[in-house]
């Protein structure tokens, strides 16, 4: 072992879970509006450091992880059952 460490196959495949880092309230300095970056895209604030762009920031983080659990309830109420059911009269 190299360096002390130990290999990630010494530890039966595992590694260390990765930290999910939480978007940061961010001041742009030209306009002095606050903004975070949330999926790629920048949602603006308003103006830096008032209560209410913390506010809408606390509400656009929240708002982060709603899309996955609307898709899951969003389904069409088709089962697995019916699905493979479906896929297997589809392959024949």
């Amino acid at each position: 072992m190299k360096g002390g460490k130990i290999p990630p196959i010494a530890l039966g495949g595992r590694t260390m879970p990765r930290r999910v880092a939480v978007p940061r309230y961010c001041l742009h300095k030209s306009s002095g509006h606050a903004r975070v970056k949330i999926h790629g895209s920048y949602v603006w604030l308003g103006k830096y450091g008032t209560p209410e762009s913390r506010e809408r920031y606390r509400r656009a983080i929240a708002e982060t992880d709603r899309p996955a659990a609307k898709a899951i309830e969003a389904g069409d109420g088709l089962t697995v059952v019916e699905l493979l059911a479906t896929y297997y009269d589809y392959c024949q």
